[in-house]
């Protein structure tokens, strides 16, 4: 049997084993993390972008939109040079915007100004502007327009196309039938 003095003297070689191992533990530790080079990474950009390509699901919409160039702005507005702007909804017809400059507001309302093409199905309409409000599901100008589709040639005033109905509203219109 192991007397109490030599057991007692075990557990102290034992303890100061232990102590110093986890000096050594904690020593190497530090040795090593200062002799580690602290290294900073940099990037360079060797290639521009030519252009936007975004995707955004919102809504049970996806939107597609291609652009030369994009600007964010503080408020959340994001403008876009030459974009060409897709609204997909599921089980219904493709919306096609393409323009100068477009506006995209966190809303997901969209502006777009300067020879505005508008299509969906066979309904094309030319314009110097056009507004989407998602929220209603409308695509509106206030300014003149011109547009055709399969049965008639028609240019206006002002329009309001009705998105989910598929009804283009517009003022003072001039029909020519096919």
């Amino acid at each position: 049997m192991i007397s109490f003095k030599k057991l007692t003297l075990l557990f102290g070689y034992f303890a100061f084993f232990l102590f110093f191992g986890i000096l050594i533990f904690l020593f190497v530790g530090f040795v090593q993390r200062e002799i580690t080079p602290q290294q900073k990474v940099k990037f360079e950009v060797k290639e521009k972008a030519k252009g936007v390509d975004l995707w955004k699901i919102a809504a049970k919409k996806r939107y597609h939109l291609i652009a030369d160039n994009m600007i964010k702005r503080k408020n959340g507005v994001v403008e876009l040079h030459k974009p060409k702007l897709w609204i997909i909804e599921k089980g219904k017809p493709d919306i096609y915007i393409k323009s100068d400059k477009a506006y995209i507001y966190p809303d997901n309302n969209v502006l777009a100004e300067g020879n505005v093409y508008l299509k969906k199905e066979d309904l094309n309409i030319k314009g110097f502007d056009a507004f989407y409000n998602s929220k209603a599901s409308t695509i509106s100008s206030k300014k003149p327009f011109s547009g055709f589709d399969k049965k008639s040639k028609f240019k206006g005033k002002s329009f309001v196309f009705l998105v989910k109905r598929n009804i283009l509203k517009a003022k003072k219109v001039e029909i020519w039938l096919k």
